[in-house]
């Protein structure tokens, strides 16, 4: 909830006012652009992506590093 805002000029008189309904409405689009910046930068920072020898892509025929663990 968002309360009442008076702009004063330098005289004291108002100059604006905004109401609890117009500050609310410009948090929440403030919120929701920050929100899609944050996910788009994250989509092009490459976290949380597989190295491309475990990759879908590379046909499925890899074989493993002797180094990996070969439980079955």
């Amino acid at each position: 909830m968002f309360y009442e805002v008076r702009i004063l000029d330098p005289k004291g008189k108002i100059k604006k006012v905004l109401t609890s309904k117009e500050l609310s409405k410009r948090y929440w689009q403030d919120f929701k652009e920050q929100v899609r910046g944050q996910v788009a930068s994250s989509l092009f920072k490459g976290k949380g992506r597989r190295s491309k020898k475990d990759s879908f892509w590379t046909g499925g025929d890899r074989q493993p590093d002797e180094s990996e663990d070969m439980d079955v």
